[in-house]
Order: C-alpha cells, then sequence, then structure tokens
C-alpha cells in the first residue's frame, strides 16, 4: 500500500492555472474522493498523481519517493477516463491483458491475472465478447479490471459511474469498494455524485477554481461544510439568502419564509449584513413546543427504509428527512443547525 503526498503543486496550461498551489495527503490503501463544480480541478488533480500532466512547481511523493518527474509506468499507477477508452475490435479478455501485455508477461501469467481480476469483479461471462457490444456498466468495469489486473500502486477514478443510473451504480460501488479494500490500492475518485461520496469516501477533497477549499471525513464536511459546493455535492441542501437584524444579545436569521434566532458573536458580528444560509433536511426537526416555522403536511415517503416528510409553510416547502406526521396535519418544525456564508467570499463564517 502506497502513501501519496502532494506538497505545493501548481499545473499551468498555457496562461491558465490548473491547478493552485495543491497540498494534500492519502494513507496507504484509503479511498479519496475529489468533488467541486465543473472546472474545479478534479480531472487534472487526477491526471497530475498518475503522472499524464506536468507539474509546474511543487512535489509529488509516493512512500517518501519524489515522482514528480516520472512518467505514469514509473510511478505504477493506473487512470480509468471518465469515457469507456475499450478497443471494440478486441475481446474484453484482451482489453484487460493490454498493461500485461505492454510489460511483456507471458501468455501464463496474463491469463492468471486476468482470471483472478475477472473473478474479484464477477465479469467473467464476458471475457470472449466484443468490447463493442457492451453495456456502459459492463464497459466501466472492464476498464476497472483493465486498470488494476497489473496490481497498481495508484488507482484513479474519473467519475466511473457517471454514465451509469438507479440501483445499477450502486451495485458497481460497493463492488468496487471491496475490490479497493481487498487489495489495499491507494484510490482516487473524481464524482459530483453525492451518494458516491457517502458510499465510498474515507476521505473528501472539495475543489474549486484549481484550490482545495476543504478537506475531512464525509461526515466533517457534511455537517460543516465550507462553501456551497461542498454542501450540495455531499447531500441535500438549500441555500437561501437571509439578512442579519440584531437584537439584544443575539441576532435575528431573517430568511423570507421564517426567522431564526442565533446567540453566535461572529453571526451578529453582521448585524444590517445579507448572507447566505445552509439548511438540509436532516437539520430540521419536529418540537411539539416554539419552533421556527409551523406548516402542514404535505407528503410522506419512505425509500430503501429512509423515511421523508415535505411540510408546507405557505407556498414554500421544506423537506424533513424524517416522519413529521400524517398528510394534511399541522406541524411545528425548528432548525438545529445551519451554515452561514459570506456572500463576499463564499465562505462559511467563523
Amino acid at each position: 500500500m502506497t502513501q501519496v503526498a502532494l506538497e505545493h503543486v501548481t499545473v499551468r496550461r498555457q496562461s491558465n492555472t490548473i491547478l493552485d498551489d495543491v497540498s494534500l495527503e492519502a494513507s496507504p490503501g484509503s479511498l479519496t474522493v475529489v468533488i467541486g463544480p465543473s472546472g474545479a480541478g478534479k480531472t487534472s488533480l487526477l491526471r497530475t498523481i498518475t503522472g499524464l500532466d506536468p507539474v509546474d512547481s511543487g512535489t509529488i511523493r509516493f512512500d517518501d519517493v519524489d515522482v514528480t518527474g516520472a512518467s505514469p509506468s514509473q510511478r505504477n499507477t493506473s487512470f480509468v477516463p471518465h469515457e469507456p477508452a475499450l478497443l471494440g475490435v478486441r475481446s474484453v479478455a484482451r482489453n484487460i491483458a493490454m498493461p500485461l501485455e505492454a510489460r511483456q508477461q507471458t501468455a501464463t501469467e496474463i491469463a492468471d491475472r486476468i482470471g483472478v481480476q475477472t473473478h474479484s469483479l464477477r465479469i467473467g461471462h464476458l471475457l470472449t465478447r466484443s468490447a463493442a457490444e457492451l453495456s456502459a456498466g459492463e464497459a466501466q468495469m472492464v476498464q476497472v479490471a483493465r486498470a488494476l489486473v497489473h496490481m497498481p500502486d495508484v488507482l484513479l477514478l474519473d467519475e466511473p459511474f457517471a454514465a451509469i443510473e438507479g440501483e445499477r451504480s450502486a451495485v458497481l460501488r460497493r463492488e468496487l469498494r471491496y475490490l479497493q479494500l481487498e487489495f489495499g490500492v491507494t484510490t482516487f475518485m473524481a464524482t459530483n455524485d453525492p451518494a458516491d461520496v457517502a458510499d465510498v469516501a474515507d476521505r473528501i477533497v472539495v475543489m474549486e477554481q484549481g484550490r482545495m477549499v476543504q478537506v475531512g471525513t464525509f461526515a466533517q464536511v457534511f455537517e460543516h461544510p465550507r462553501t456551497a459546493a461542498s454542501a450540495v455535492l455531499t447531500g441535500d441542501a438549500s441555500i437561501d439568502r437571509v439578512s442579519v437584524e440584531p437584537d439584544g444579545g443575539g441576532a435575528w436569521l431573517v430568511h423570507p419564509d421564517f426567522r431564526v434566532r442565533a446567540w453566535a458573536s461572529n453571526v451578529r458580528a453582521h448585524a444590517g449584513r445579507d448572507l447566505l444560509m445552509i439548511t438540509r433536511p436532516e437539520w430540521w426537526q419536529p418540537t411539539v413546543g416554539a419552533g421556527d416555522v409551523a406548516g402542514t403536511v404535505v407528503r410522506t415517503m419512505t425509500w430503501s427504509g429512509a423515511a421523508t416528510t415535505t411540510v408546507d409553510i405557505g407556498g414554500r416547502e421544506i423537506v424533513v428527512r424524517q416522519p413529521v406526521g400524517d398528510v394534511g396535519e399541522r406541524v411545528r418544525l425548528k432548525l438545529q443547525r445551519w451554515v452561514l456564508l459570506d456572500p463576499l467570499d463564499g465562505f462559511a463564517i467563523r
């Protein structure tokens, strides 16, 4: 298992800075999920780690060995692109064999490695088929098998399940996570799917405009997002403008549809300003006493064992991630927590 460390890495293309002073460590055998808006630098980060994009300044180390100028083969990495890159004229078996053929391994060694890899991924039944005949999910798993067949030290996956929908995507996530843990390969995965983030990440890296704006576990980023992207890419989130009105030793956060009492001094310091408030369905709780809002239950739903209730509070609907009441019932809700962003820089106020 390999530790990966980036130290003040900057990558430029012509006059554009693609990665800006990125420093990051991934522990051996971990799975790091990289999220961020389109153009944030997710794919560039993966390509830089694997050796496909050159570094303008900074250092990349694998287990304390400087690999900044090394090629992908010298680093022993594998990169799985977003779009399937299989050769349609080859069978699945021959596509998977390509890295081993490049290393001039024997036919027996190649057959053995393919057998082990396809058994682990449960795609052995595809070996004789043409790559051109595969579904999107099958093609992606074949790409993963090809990436792992030569036992890389570091695996990099660029939005591997973006073209796969529904339960099949969830199954592939579980299979990939099991395989990653079984082989102990240090893995980076770029994605914008909150389900990927929640299901597989040991750590999350949030990228915006080529810069790393937050690093943490899923729970840390979910509960304490530093930016709007950190919030919406880790789960359901609403982001609304609120005004800060001072009152005694605290302040009111005045939303168009409700008011929330805030006592923290860092909130009162923004009295008279408009801020951005992040809320999540998980942060609303029913209450029998005084609440922040009153409304009527308009929908209830249970999906995969999780209950969701939608409450109308006078034209605006609030989603609550738990049972609150029956349809038509009047209920009161309290907002247990929130995160405020400064619209001037887009970061959470401290």
